[in-house]
């Protein structure tokens, strides 16, 4: 039997943030358990040529710098490099068992040899797996695929060779997957690109904190968008899209350079007719057509679903943590926050309106709702002990970067005040659209509740989070929940 304060299951890049933070925060004993040898995640089945698509100034864990600073994109073996290097700085608080499988059920994590392993955990057991997605190399397609058809992962772009190709898929392993093709000086006539669905991208530009004009310019923006009750994509020069001429259904907070959009531009064979059906040998049936294709051409199935929305769950249950994203498209980030509140605040919340899961938007019209799930999770960050200190210096975090710049840089600092001073000017119109979908979303949740025998009125009279909100957010909720049921 072996003992500890935390048990983390998963060594992925949230669980090495969750732990490195409990470590900073106190004298603790720690467990990791991963079905892999090494910690690292998905990042040890990547393709070899991939990269961040942030920078590395504020990717991995709070207390280590990760690559040079700057705009630097970490590359796989530099990522997996420094989670082996972490994994060793914490000998003697943490124990590690690498391709050991753990069952919830029972307790009981299984490994090599039928080594098999219980735990006595003293405080919390940690779901740091849970937002675990498929990777791309071992992503078994969805369509069918006829036995002369030559298809293969991304990972073996890197020694292959081809006349032609085809890459099925357009997300971000499809566009990594486009890119690398053009930087190995493949032709862009050469290469043929099945886009299902178009995205909208996001801008790196806006996420350069040595250059940050860029994002005020957005947050401007982003007021203007907010005055007019639609998504802030069209307009807002942060997010580009493939073709100009064709309006984006998705959005997943896929990152991009501008270099990288006008690469991408290139590839004039783009099919826009869904999803692959069927892969031929000479011909590739989708839902809405089909296309030619030849024996000599290499399918690069780019499919996999990076990042999977997951049915929301309590972030802290009595005696588990799954760790989930508190904060839009920062799942890393959150993961280190979680671990904070762990063990700072006073009373750790176990009812799901107070820590709201942000699940990954799927498209345009979830930017709101996502936002407003953020900053509800923001204010309520704010009461936690010592956070605010900690989340002003915390390297995971974008913007205590972006205040180092501006300080550094006085002229900057005048031009992003003047930003600052517009947003605020427009601040009253972006918090009503963020307590109006706010709103929906709390409803949503307490609907759900009543679904199961309760009372709204009794739900909403028990949590302290409602009673405290302002009165305009208690109005539009019950008015949310009259009309729900109304239509039920």
């Amino acid at each position: 039997m072996w003992e500890c304060d935390y048990l983390v299951v998963g060594a992925g890049a949230m669980g090495m943030a969750f732990v490195d933070t409990l470590l900073a925060q106190g004298d603790l004993k720690v467990i990791m358990v991963d079905r892999q040898a090494a910690p690292g995640g998905h990042w040890l089945a990547a393709y070899d040529y991939v990269r961040l698509h942030q920078p590395a100034l504020w990717y991995g864990v709070p207390s280590t710098p990760l690559g040079p600073g700057g705009p630097h994109l970490a590359a796989k073996q530099e990522i997996l490099d420094y989670y082996a290097a972490l994994l060793r700085s914490w000998a003697g608080r943490v124990t590690f068992f690498g391709e050991f499988e753990y069952d919830f059920a029972s307790g009981v994590a299984r490994g090599p040899g039928g080594a098999v392993h219980e735990f006595a955990v003293r405080r919390r057991l940690v779901n740091a797996a849970y937002l675990e997605a498929p990777v791309p190399s071992r992503c078994v397609p969805a369509f069918e695929v006829a036995p002369g058809a030559r298809l293969v992962p991304p990972n073996a772009l890197v020694h292959s060779r081809a006349e032609r190709y085809t890459v099925i898929g357009g997300g971000k392993t499809g566009i990594d997957a486009v890119l690398y093709l053009l930087a190995r000086g493949v032709d862009a006539a050469a290469v043929t690109w099945v886009v299902p669905n178009d995205a909208w991208l996001w801008d790196r530009s806006v996420l350069q904190p040595d250059s940050p004009e860029p994002l005020f310019r957005f947050l401007f923006q982003l007021t203007l968008a907010a005055g007019r009750g639609k998504e802030p994509m069209e307009g807002s020069g942060a997010f580009p899209r493939l073709d100009e001429g064709v309006a984006p259904r998705k959005w997943r907070c896929a990152t991009v350079s501008p270099q990288e959009v006008r690469a991408l531009r290139r590839v004039e064979r783009v099919v826009r007719l869904g999803r692959v059906v069927r892969l031929g040998e000479t011909r590739i049936l989708l839902e809405l057509g089909e296309v030619p294709t030849s024996r000599e051409t290499l399918h690069v199935n780019c499919t996999a679903d990076g990042l999977i929305t997951r049915p929301k769950v309590e972030i802290f249950g009595d005696r588990a943590i799954t760790l989930q994203s508190l904060l839009m498209c920062q799942q890393i980030a959150s993961a280190a926050i979680i671990a904070f509140v762990e063990l700072r605040s006073r009373q750790p919340a176990s009812v799901l309106p107070a820590w709201a899961p942000v699940p990954q938007p799927q498209a345009p019209e979830d930017f709101w709702r996502c936002m407003a799930m953020t900053r509800r999770n923001e204010r309520r960050l704010r009461a936690v002990p010592g956070f605010a200190r900690w989340w002003a210096s915390c390297r995971l975090n974008y913007m205590s970067h972006v205040r180092r710049g501006l300080a550094a840089r006085a002229r900057t600092a005048l031009r992003a005040a003047w930003h600052w001073r517009a947003l605020r000017a427009g601040s009253r119109r972006l918090d009503a659209m963020m307590r109006l979908h706010s709103a929906q979303f709390y409803a949503e949740t307490v609907a759900d509740a009543v679904g199961e025998g309760k009372s709204a009125e009794a739900l909403l009279a028990r949590d302290a989070a409602f009673r405290s909100a302002a009165p305009e957010f208690q109005r539009e909720v019950r008015q949310i929940l009259v009309k729900m049921q109304k239509a039920a």
